[in-house]
């Protein structure tokens, strides 16, 4: 299928690898920290737009979602439909989906308020901008058909009293609020999560008309304005990393490296997915069990994809490391605390990575890291400080540098206090909320409360 149904020329598409998902995959629990008391709090209410919210993977969003409401904005959780399960899920996802306004459900249950929309001076330039959307000719009729959608979302706008609508990823959901910019004159902006390439059709059209981006990383932003061009970028954007609570993830001991006797303990924490490179992990572990090392790699992360999963299996089968690796699936934080606290180096050779929320974890719990050079992980990683990156798709290079780190204690110490320093001091868990909050005030979308800072 060819690159241009996203609306970006494969030819320009170069060696950038695109990435299926940039979401975590770990399940986190859901509130991150309190606010820094230097930051601001404000006024006003906006929406939050969020696909097929919760997932298990959405913590990021939901600790977003908090933590701007912590900053004084009134946040009104929006989703296109819930996905499968989400009624009867525990924990931060069953409050997030009682609290959560679905625009399917909106469609079906008030279509007096979707007509009496449609009868606005809109409509003509909503259908204009989903017939002339980029991308296949399914997709447009599938825009023809989230018009209902977009009704949906301006009528819930006008409900709850905001004019904007801050959107998680330049997905489907962004199309939706394009058309409810275009249908009712709300604004949006976004968060760019991941690739380009894989974020849908029409990106030139929501990139140009969101009021900003909020990216997780420059490498994102860097890539879309080579794809799409500097006409297409939005009148402004602001670097939003997503952070981690290093109060929540933080050891209860001090890191210990591998003392060359036992096992070499490396663990990873990704989805189960052939971007995120497990078997250049499986091949990194026969290669120091090779060198006769008694090693194992122990992975946390969605498992559901079976297809691959039994590749990863079978490849382990036929290097003879089978019984060094085992798969976790997706664990709780107080499990993925206990993980890190047990390895020695954390492995995530992923082949492309829009920043690397489970190498901020592993920097916060002060874990020596190995990982894959690529995408946002050059800007949250600082080469041969917090760990070693490495080219993707090289495995006994890999091996090269789990050895190094593992064999050489004080660089293993010095990688694990640098980790946690930067994560603290860089990624902390507020910096995308504040960041998206300061942007809404720029726009007038809220206001500076000058009554006071943070509750921190």
């Amino acid at each position: 299928m060819g690159t241009e149904r996203f609306g970006v020329s494969r030819a320009r598409v170069g060696s950038v690898m695109p990435e299926t998902s940039a979401e975590p995959v770990v399940e986190h629990a859901p509130m991150g920290g309190v606010e820094r008391s230097s930051a601001p709090r404000y006024r006003g209410t906006v929406g939050y737009l969020i696909g097929h919210f919760p997932q298990s993977s959405h913590t990021f969003f939901y600790r977003e979602v908090c933590q701007l409401r912590r900053l004084g904005i009134d946040v009104v959780a929006i989703s296109t439909r819930a996905p499968e399960g989400a009624e009867a899920a525990g924990g931060w996802r069953a409050d997030a989906f009682a609290e959560t306004v679905y625009l399917d459900r909106e469609v079906r249950e008030r279509w007096g308020r979707i007509v009496r929309t449609f009868c606005s001076k809109g409509l003509p330039k909503a259908i204009l901008a989903a017939l002339t959307s980029e991308g296949p000719p399914k997709y447009r009729a599938q825009s023809v058909a989230w018009l209902a959608h977009a009704a949906a979302l301006v009528g819930i706008a006008r409900d709850r009293g905001f004019s904007h609508v801050h959107v998680g990823f330049s997905e489907n959901a962004s199309q939706v609020a394009l058309l409810a910019s275009r249908l009712g004159g709300l604004r949006y902006s976004f968060t760019p999560g991941h690739y380009l390439f894989r974020s849908g059709p029409n990106q030139p059209a929501k990139w140009r008309n969101a009021a900003f981006a909020s990216s997780i990383s420059q490498f994102l932003v860097d890539e879309a304005r080579g794809l799409i061009g500097d006409a297409n970028m939005p009148p402004f954007i602001e670097i939003a990393p997503r952070g981690v609570d290093a109060e929540e993830f933080k050891r209860t001991s001090p890191y210990e490296p591998w003392d060359g006797v036992g096992r070499l303990r490396l663990f990873g924490a990704s989805r189960l997915t052939g971007t995120k490179g497990h078997l250049d992990g499986m091949r990194c572990l026969a290669t120091l069990r090779d060198r006769g090392i008694d090693v194992e790699l122990r992975i946390a992360g969605d498992a559901t994809d079976t297809r691959y999963v039994k590749c990863v299996l079978d490849l382990a089968e036929e290097l003879g490391v089978r019984d060094r690796v085992e798969l976790l699936g997706i664990i709780d934080p107080a499990e993925v605390r206990r993980e890190h606290e047990r390895a020695h180096v954390f492995l995530h050779l992923a082949l492309e990575e829009g920043l690397g929320n489970a190498v901020l974890e592993a920097m916060a719990m002060g874990t020596p890291i190995v990982a894959s050079g690529v995408g946002g992980i050059l800007e949250s990683v600082e080469a041969d400080v917090q760990g070693i990156l490495l080219p993707p798709g090289s495995p006994v290079e890999a091996a090269d540098a789990v050895e190094r780190v593992a064999r050489d204690a004080a660089l293993a110490r010095r990688m694990s206090a640098a980790g946690r320093d930067r994560c603290v001091n860089h990624y902390y868990a507020t910096r995308g909320a504040e960041v998206v909050a300061s942007c809404l005030a720029r726009i007038g979308a809220v206001t500076v409360d000058r009554g006071g800072s943070g509750d921190g």
